[in-house]
């Protein structure tokens, strides 16, 4: 049977009204650790923009972006921008939750519009997510998570479904963040994209700065380090779950990627996390 705690969304993290107005304003993504996240950022006046996929979105007043982390993503206050950027952000973590929200925005794109009803139950969750520590606003894990869905369900209920989906190279992406746990090849991936094998390549070499492959065991590697840090299961197993086909491939790519293997990486995580309780 899984872990019930794949099951459970929490949101530590949240802030209403929040402005900007610098072009110094801009998250990339890629390099805010290995922890996986969702990025939920609404926008009430102003105008933001995402980089998802190889293609720039703005994020009009009434609109959101989704985004998660680690990816090849970027959010930033536009350049050109004159007027002041004002948003609210909310964090989703956990298993379902990252699944959840990449699959919406698999199928409408990053950027979505909101209505009134929505931007109330997101005003709700941060404001419950901000007194947690201190009121306990939610009994427990499992209200936190069940309100957490119903936002997302609402979401779903109100999203258009006219809003165009993404383009072909941005759905391969996805697709490689959904089904990184199977054996994939780069010609069925190269396919869903409607395009050979060798156009693919370029193509998602121009667009991500690697190619589907390293892009793909970067994805990997990044879902073993996950296991190897959070759960006591054997390397052979995590190897399997983040789609290595041995625990001796594994530890190959892994320690071109962190420097060690991922017995060493386990174990001094857990030393360094043993060490922060005892401070």
């Amino acid at each position: 049977m899984g872990n019930f705690d794949e099951h459970l969304i929490t949101i530590p993290f949240g802030m209403s009204r929040e402005s900007q107005n610098s072009s110094r304003y801009q998250w990339d993504n890629r390099n805010r650790g290995s922890e996986t996240f969702v990025i939920f950022q609404y926008t009430y006046s102003g105008q933001g923009k995402i980089a998802f996929g190889g293609r720039d979105y703005a994020v009009p007043t009434g609109h959101a972006f989704i985004s998660t982390v680690p990816e090849a993503s970027c959010y930033a206050f536009p350049k050109a921008a004159t007027e002041t950027w004002i948003f609210s952000w909310i964090n989703f973590y956990g298993d379902l939750a990252v699944h959840l929200w990449r699959s919406l925005r698999d199928r409408v794109g990053p950027v979505i519009p909101l209505s009134p009803g929505n931007v109330r139950l997101l005003e709700s969750l941060i404001t419950k997510s901000r007194k947690r520590s201190r009121s306990r606003e939610w009994r427990d894990s499992y209200e936190a998570s069940s309100a957490a869905y119903n936002f997302y369900m609402e979401i779903m209920r109100h999203t258009s479904p006219s809003i165009p989906s993404l383009d072909p190279s941005a759905r391969s992406i996805a697709f490689l963040h959904r089904h990184y746990q199977e054996p994939l090849r780069m010609k069925e991936v190269a396919a869903l994209a409607g395009v050979s094998r060798e156009h693919f390549s370029r193509l998602f070499f121009k667009q991500t700065g690697e190619s589907p492959a390293a892009f793909l065991r970067t994805i990997r590697l990044e879902a073993a380090a996950k296991l190897l840090r959070s759960t006591e299961l054997p390397i052979s197993e995590v190897a399997f779950r983040s789609g290595f086909p041995t625990a001796s491939k594994l530890g190959e790519f892994f320690r071109r990627r962190y420097r060690v293997s991922p017995k060493i990486y386990r174990k001094k995580r857990t030393t360094l996390g043993l060490a922060k309780a005892t401070e």
